[in-house]
């Protein structure tokens, strides 16, 4: 059993010691990327989006789709991000009180501007969501007043026809 120890400094806690989330900033920081220096909203949505999509991302695979050079991330880089990483994405208007548990995990843009990551809803009405560097759980009524956009992911499958085999039947 490891002996609970005390951090002065959060920079001083060892990886296996944080959150996975936590733990990418951490490695991202280590490894010199910039817009990591000061992990703003995004970036640090961008960590939790894409652990919530595949838990077993490679961290040079990460690095590799990062945006090059970057003070700091918007939507546009975490949709680019995303995009190397092998995922479709698609907006939706809606409100989190009428996501469906089948679009989870999901990026969930408010109205102002801030990112929330809706990871998934356990049970009717509570939802497991990252939102301001914190891992959570709401409440449907605590997020109800929130309007925004939606954007889904769908994983690029290279096996996939391009079109339904309704289409293709047709055409012979």
């Amino acid at each position: 059993m490891k002996p609970n120890l005390k951090f002065s400094n959060p920079k001083d806690v060892p990886a296996d010691r944080l959150e996975p989330v936590e733990r990418m900033i951490k490695i991202m920081q280590q490894s010199g990327v910039k817009a990591f220096e000061e992990c703003d909203q995004w970036e640090s949505s961008l960590c939790a989006l894409v652990l919530a999509l595949d838990p077993r991302c490679r961290t040079y695979r990460f690095l590799e789709a990062l945006p090059f050079n970057r003070d700091s991330y918007d939507e546009s880089d975490v949709l680019n991000t995303l995009a190397r990483l092998g995922y479709f994405s698609r907006k939706i208007p809606i409100s989190i009180t009428e996501m469906d548990n089948r679009l989870f995990p999901s990026l969930f843009i408010q109205e102002d501007g801030t990112p929330i990551i809706l990871i998934a809803q356990e049970g009717e009405d509570r939802i497991k969501v990252f939102k301001n560097h914190t891992l959570t759980y709401l409440y449907k009524n605590q997020l109800a007043g929130s309007h925004g956009r939606a954007i889904i992911f769908e994983h690029f499958d290279e096996n996939r026809p391009a079109t339904s085999k309704f289409i293709r039947a047709g055409t012979n």
